[in-house]
């Protein structure tokens, strides 16, 4: 607090080369009306995820040269409070060094205000060097051949007008107070009332209920996720751009409502994992906004809220397989869904409209799921799924709604599959599936493909092919 008094003049090279510095702390007591010169301030500051600069006064700055170079684990910038209409030099202030070449930065977005100005530039070279990650706010994604100086250092307006920097009207953060959780839209006031977070993933050391503890990257809020009683999304938030909602409110077990969640626009959103994952309380979710034509992973999404007994807004959740085709190699680029609905309370579900999308794997996608009476599979496409493994497994309410006496999987091409296991294991409400139509000759593991369904009392397996089977326990 006693900083609070010191008007530094220049805040060149303090924390650059502070390799293991992860956090800074007390910024409301820096105060930077007087400095001149930030260049290099926080260069190769590698372990730095997040730094808090939203009352930073840089009205008589004129070097901002390697200000964030080499900041490896940043993902997110806030310069909203940035006046740089005396600044000449922005040389490489985003940049990797030449050493790191095989190297990219983490950074997806840099905000900022009206004050942010490059008329004065004199050297500008190489500002973006190597931010592969780096996306504006109309959608421009950092393009290496193109210009890296100051031609896309301003906000981006789409195709017209590409810039590699986000408007403050899109900036948006997280304030928690009274077991409450509110996002917000604009600049964030330095008084706010609670606890602010930043709508970013970082690196956050949390507890599970065994006491065991994990690091792993996830919203910056994560630590109170058992504290989260009710969330809001206010109406100006439709503006704020997102790019990753993955773990937001994973394991909020006492969330009771979610209000306004027509309000979070998706649109640019790549990450969905465990968004919602052990909301066990939430019984319905307004998914009408939602827009996931960028979200290539869903993985776990509604895992685990056991209080869901049926998801009408599933309709929204469309795979764009022509953006994430199947046969990418990297698991970032390709659709996935993996237990998105395992061990919910979903009785019904329909997912016949992701047809015409095929997708590699649908590993556990109903996994657990015991009060699941009924599933419309039908006309997904499966003619490049390699994995079925666990699809069904402990389906154990299946085929006993009167007139759904099985899942319709007749239509399922499964030339390419190669893992079958589990995939009916333990749904002992079955009498009958047909898979008289599956193509087995490529699968190799069907072990406990139908163990456990002791209802079952027709199987036509007549034309399976199980030349490439290696296990059939």
């Amino acid at each position: 607090e006693s900083f609070d008094f010191a008007r530094p003049v220049t805040c060149a090279y303090w924390f650059s080369g502070c390799e293991k510095l992860t956090e800074i702390t007390g910024m409301e007591y820096f105060h930077t009306d007087k400095v001149t010169n930030m260049s290099f301030m926080f260069n190769n500051c590698g372990a730095l995820e997040m730094v808090d600069l939203c009352r930073f006064n840089t009205s008589k700055v004129t070097s901002m040269r390697r200000m964030f170079g080499s900041c490896l684990k940043l993902r997110m910038l806030d310069l909203t409070s940035f006046n740089t209409e005396k600044v000449t030099d922005m040389k490489e202030m985003f940049s990797l060094n030449s050493t790191q070449a095989s190297y990219f930065t983490n950074l997806e977005v840099i905000y900022v205000g009206d004050g942010w100005k490059t008329d004065q530039l004199t050297d500008h070279a190489n500002m973006f060097y190597h931010n592969n990650k780096l996306v504006g706010g109309k959608g421009t994604a950092f393009d290496g051949s193109k210009a890296l100086d100051r031609t896309y250092a301003k906000i981006d307006g789409g195709t017209g007008d590409p810039g590699y920097l986000t408007g403050i009207a899109n900036y948006g953060y997280a304030v928690f107070k009274d077991n409450t959780l509110t996002f917000k839209q604009g600049s964030k006031s330095a008084e706010v009332d609670g606890e602010t977070f930043e709508l970013t993933q970082r690196n956050i050391t949390f507890q599970y209920e065994d006491a065991a503890t994990a690091t792993d990257i996830r919203p910056t809020w994560y630590n109170k996720r058992a504290d989260i009683k009710n969330v809001v999304f206010e109406d100006g938030f439709t503006d704020v751009l997102v790019r990753n909602c993955s773990y937001w409110f994973d394991d909020c077990v006492n969330l009771a409502s979610i209000t306004g969640l027509t309000n979070l626009n998706t649109s640019q959103v790549t990450e969905m994992q465990f968004m919602f994952a052990d909301c066990k309380l939430l019984s319905t979710f307004d998914l009408s906004g939602f827009d996931t034509q960028n979200v290539h992973n869903f993985s776990s999404m509604f895992r685990g809220c056991t209080s869901l007994k049926s998801l009408p807004g599933i309709t929204y959740i469309t795979l764009n397989t022509t953006k994430y085709p199947n046969s990418s190699a990297a698991s970032d680029e390709r659709i996935l869904v993996g237990g998105m609905f395992a061990h919910s309370g979903l009785e019904f579900i329909d997912v016949s409209h992701w047809a015409s999308t095929p997708v590699r794997s649908y590993d556990g996608l109903f996994l657990g799921c015991t009060a699941l009476e009924d599933v419309n599979v039908t006309g997904i496409v499966t003619t490049e799924t390699e994995n079925l493994y666990n699809m069904f497994r402990d389906c154990s309410a299946l085929g006993t709604k009167e007139g759904h006496p099985y899942p319709d999987v007749s239509s399922f091409v499964t030339t390419n599959v190669t893992d079958m296991a589990y995939m009916f294991d333990n749904c002992s409400g079955l009498e009958s599936i047909d898979v008289s139509k599956f193509d087995t000759q490529n699968v190799k593991d069907m072990s406990y493909m139908f163990a456990g369904c002791k209802k079952l009392k027709v199987l036509d397996i007549s034309k399976f092919n199980t030349s490439s089977a290696t296990n059939m326990t």
